[in-house]
């Protein structure tokens, strides 16, 4: 019985994750919420019986409004509980038309939550039963270098430098942070077992488990997640519960290798907008606007915010007027593995092209900070040296579509 359910939850994870990345450029709330709706859209499309098959109805109130936080991951112990909030991921989710607490709606929340933030000025709930730090920081992943999680300028480590890590040491990548591994790209199979992240593929597929079954595992041997005299009542709410962890975990998961699509994040070129503009050239990196040009155009929105520091409001930026895309978020076969860690990255199996969302970005794009010709960029792809290419002369074009000047073969 196990291996049938965590054969279809593999289908929910690789279908989902993969549909919600194929045109994901970016990385802001709405953003990730309308790529991740899109996908369970597309999937359920594919896959109709899907949900049923795992006996859930889904609706506007599929489980309720609460979910586990698996900090203690003991079957024996009750797991702190959290409530899904209306005045922010609730509210975001409903703008793009979903009910917030149907099964996208869940998967939504994940997929928005997973930028939680410690900052002061962030507006997320800030409740991790085990204290706020940077999320943010676990979203990197570099298939190239070794030491592959996120590394500012000026070599400053983000986890050190901010949150006083002890011991010293480098943030987790986004691939370790997903899938809750001590290093993936030398074993899946090795589990962090004091991992902070408690959304991860691992905490998924256990709270999928016990909404399955009521049962967790407690050394060799299987016990029952409630007590042997609750009723019906109370076994369907805690079932509940544990489905809806067992989604909000899958969101965050899929925000995760969503964030691969932005070649930024796969090629260590940070992009904060924090702290000034010395700063942000020598450590912290000026904000990407790329990001803000999908948001706005997820949005529908006919300006965008640039030059913004999310963590000095004296620093409100400039409304810049912009022609939205058009996004497409179709139009492709789904990508499958045989393993959560190819998602990410094929590298470690030794292919000529690695096919992981990761190997593509990292190798097929350039970014501001490890452009053509910088001298930071010390990536083999795409080739880095000018005479490698052919020059073409183009007119500059606002965002909003006006031509600015009238370029020569000189300029």
């Amino acid at each position: 019985m196990r291996a049938n359910l965590i054969n279809r939850w593999v289908c929910v994870l690789t279908l989902l994750n993969f549909l919600a990345s194929g045109d994901s450029y970016a990385f802001e709330l709405s953003t990730h919420g309308e790529i991740t709706s899109r996908s369970f859209a597309s999937l359920i499309a594919r896959q109709p019986n899907l949900l049923l098959s795992l006996g859930i109805i889904d609706g506007t109130n599929a489980f309720g409004d609460a979910y586990f936080v698996l900090v203690n991951r003991n079957p024996l112990e009750t797991p702190t509980q959290r409530s899904a909030t209306t005045n922010f991921e609730g509210k975001r989710i409903e703008d793009l038309r979903v009910e917030p607490l149907s099964v996208p709606g869940w998967l939504m929340r994940g997929a928005m939550r997973e930028d939680d933030d410690s900052g002061l000025y962030e507006p997320n709930p800030k409740d991790d039963p085990e204290g706020q730090i940077h999320r943010v920081f676990r979203h990197w992943f570099d298939p190239v270098a070794a030491g592959s999680g996120a590394l500012w300028k000026a070599g400053v480590d983000p986890c050190t430098a901010f949150e006083r890590t002890v011991p010293p040491g480098h943030c987790l990548s986004a691939l370790d942070w997903a899938l809750g591994t001590v290093d993936a790209k030398q074993s899946v199979d090795a589990e962090d077992t004091s991992r902070r992240n408690h959304f991860t593929v691992r905490d998924a597929r256990e709270a999928m488990w016990r909404a399955a079954t009521l049962l967790g595992k407690s050394g060799q041997s299987y016990v029952s997640v409630v007590t042997g005299s609750a009723d019906a009542a109370t076994r369907e709410t805690i079932r509940n519960k544990y489905w809806a962890t067992t989604f909000r975990a899958l969101g965050d998961v899929s925000h995760l290798i969503q964030d691969m699509a932005q070649p930024q994040h796969t090629r260590n070129d940070v992009h904060s907008g924090m702290y000034g503009r010395v700063t942000q050239d020598f450590f912290t990196g000026h904000r990407s606007v790329i990001e803000q040009f999908v948001e706005t155009s997820v949005l529908g929105s006919d300006s965008m915010s640039v030059e913004r520091d999310p963590n000095d409001p004296s620093r409100s930026g400039k409304e810049v007027a912009v022609i939205p895309l058009s996004l497409n978020f179709a139009g492709y076969p789904p990508p499958m593995f045989d393993s959560y860690r190819k998602f990410w990255t094929t590298r470690p199996d030794g292919e000529a092209m690695p096919r992981g969302l990761a190997d593509f970005s990292n190798a097929n794009f350039f970014t501001a900070g490890k452009n053509l010709g910088n001298l930071l960029n010390r990536y083999d792809s795409p080739n880095t040296s000018p005479q490698a290419y052919v020059r073409q002369v183009e007119a500059a074009v606002t965002w909003d579509g006006r031509i600015v000047g009238s370029p020569t073969a000189t300029e």
